[in-house]
């Protein structure tokens, strides 16, 4: 016997447990399809209106088509539906499955279910409005978590608790005050000591300028000091003046 094979017969004794040989929502009998995450067996017309819920709320699987792993059959074993209807719904004589046929049950059936494990609408202490928030709306989320949130407020304050407010969102609480010096007895020294110090000398002021360029510097012609250098030569004019004689 491989592996798979365990596992299928592992599989096969979770579902004859007491609870598990009906349908975990409208108790239809020899279930052949579960929900993994929720651990519950479901008839195929139900596991059909599960998968309308999408996989982040029920992910169904054939109990003979598909292959199991260990890990999803040992969370079958732990819950099963009796535990998940004592969770999600644990009063059935209030909220019983829709009893009529055809096309109409399918449309009541979805939204028995997904008021069931998305709302969570039957659950034990839910707002008796979830029961009726509409179904079909984009928003039933949102009009689930108002209408849980009111009930809520309404229970707090009908039980007397008294909770602290809610903190203000930003615009309506003040700004809080500065917090203290770590050190506050040097406070008043560091304060008279600015106080005490003299004044900064202020900075000399700036040369005006005119917008003239300055005037051009010449270069200074070298002279000869005797270092070892060559001297000078002579320009023409010095030339002719030292070739005439004396006593011109």
């Amino acid at each position: 016997m491989n592996q798979q094979s365990r596992i299928q017969r592992l599989l096969e004794d979770v579902l004859a447990q007491p609870g598990n040989d009906k349908c975990a929502d409208c108790h239809a009998p020899s279930p052949r399809w579960a929900s993994t995450n929720l651990g519950i067996f479901l008839c195929v017309q139900c596991a059909s209106q599960h998968r309308r819920l999408g996989t982040h709320n029920s992910r169904v699987k054939s109990v003979t088509l598909d292959e199991w792993t260990r890990e999803q059959v040992v969370h079958m074993r732990s819950i099963g539906n009796t535990k998940s209807n004592a969770i999600f719904n644990p009063d059935e004589r209030r909220h019983p499955p829709p009893l009529q046929v055809g096309e109409e049950r399918d449309s009541e059936l979805f939204k028995y279910i997904r008021r069931k494990y998305e709302l969570g609408a039957f659950k034990a202490g839910a707002a008796p409005a979830l029961s009726q928030v509409p179904i079909n709306s984009r928003v039933t989320q949102q009009q689930a978590r108002n209408v849980s949130g009111g009930a809520q407020s309404i229970r707090s304050n009908h039980t007397g608790s008294t909770k602290s407010p809610a903190t203000p969102t930003f615009g309506t609480q003040p700004f809080a005050p500065k917090a203290p010096p770590k050190r506050p007895e040097l406070a008043d020294i560091v304060v008279s000591r600015e106080r005490d110090l003299p004044a900064l000398p202020s900075p000399p002021p700036k040369p005006k300028t005119t917008g003239l360029a300055p005037p051009p510097t010449r270069a200074r012609a070298p002279t000869w000091s005797g270092d070892g250098l060559a001297p000078p030569r002579p320009t023409p004019c010095e030339e002719q003046q030292r070739k005439r004689p004396a006593s011109e």
